[in-house]
C-alpha cells in the first residue's frame, strides 16, 4: 500500500473491470434466485444429475420470460408466460399427429380411448375437459334421437354445485358428447372445442 499511495493521503486509482462489474451487478444472482424460486420445477429425486436439469430448466424459463417481455414490449407475469408456453407446446403436439402416436397406441386408438372416457361422463367439481376436445379432426355436429344433458353446460355449472338442465340432441361425432347449439346456449359446441381451461 505504501508503494501505491506514497506520501499522498488520497489518490485516484483505476478500478479493474471485474471489480466494477461485481459492484454494479452483484444483486443479479439474488434476483435470478428469486425469479427461479417463484415457480420452480424441483422434485425430490434420487439421481444426482436431476437437480442440475431442473435448475437449467428453471433458468431457461426465467430467461425466456424476460426476453419475451423485452422483445415484445409486453409486461407478462412469469406465471402467465409459463401457462401460455405450456398450452402452446400442447397445441403444437396435438397438431402433429405423428407425435401423438406411441409405441403401443396409434392416433385413432388414442382418440377412441378419450371418447370412451367421455361417454356418459358424470360431471363433478373435479371434472376437467379432456385433451381429446382439442385434437384435430372431424368435430362435426350430428342430430340424434337420444337426448342428453349438454356436457359443457354441466362443466360451467360445476362451480355453483348445481346440475345444468339443458338437454340437447346435437352430438359431436368425434368426441361423442351432447353439446348445445340453441337460442339459449348458442356457443356450447364452439366453446367446448376451443376452451383451454
Amino acid at each position: 500500500m505504501h508503494q501505491v499511495f506514497g506520501n499522498a493521503p488520497r489518490k485516484e486509482l483505476a478500478i479493474p473491470k471485474v471489480i466494477d462489474d461485481y459492484n454494479h451487478y452483484m444483486g443479479g444472482v439474488d434476483i435470478a434466485d428469486q425469479l427461479r424460486g417463484y415457480y420452480n420445477c424441483q422434485l425430490t429425486v434420487h439421481r444426482t444429475w436431476f437437480p442440475l436439469l431442473f435448475w437449467l430448466l428453471d433458468t431457461v424459463l426465467v430467461n425466456c420470460s424476460i426476453l419475451y417481455c423485452k422483445t415484445t414490449d409486453e409486461s407478462v407475469k412469469n406465471k402467465v408466460f409459463r401457462l401460455n408456453l405450456a398450452w402452446d407446446l400442447i397445441k403444437s403436439t396435438l397438431n402433429d399427429i405423428s407425435r401423438v402416436e406411441t409405441r403401443d397406441q396409434s392416433y385413432e386408438e388414442t382418440v377412441a380411448q378419450y371418447q370412451t372416457q367421455l361417454k356418459g361422463a358424470y360431471v363433478t367439481k373435479k371434472f376437467e375437459l379432456p385433451v381429446s376436445h382439442l385434437l384435430p379432426g372431424d368435430h362435426f355436429p350430428e342430430w340424434r334421437e337420444k337426448r342428453a344433458a349438454c356436457i359443457y353446460c354441466q362443466y360451467l355449472a360445476k362451480s355453483t354445485s348445481e346440475s345444468s338442465k339443458n338437454q340437447s340432441q346435437l352430438w359431436c361425432i368425434k368426441c361423442n358428447v351432447p353439446l348445445c347449439c340453441s337460442k339459449t346456449c348458442p356457443n356450447c359446441f364452439k366453446d367446448f372445442h376451443t376452451t383451454t381451461e
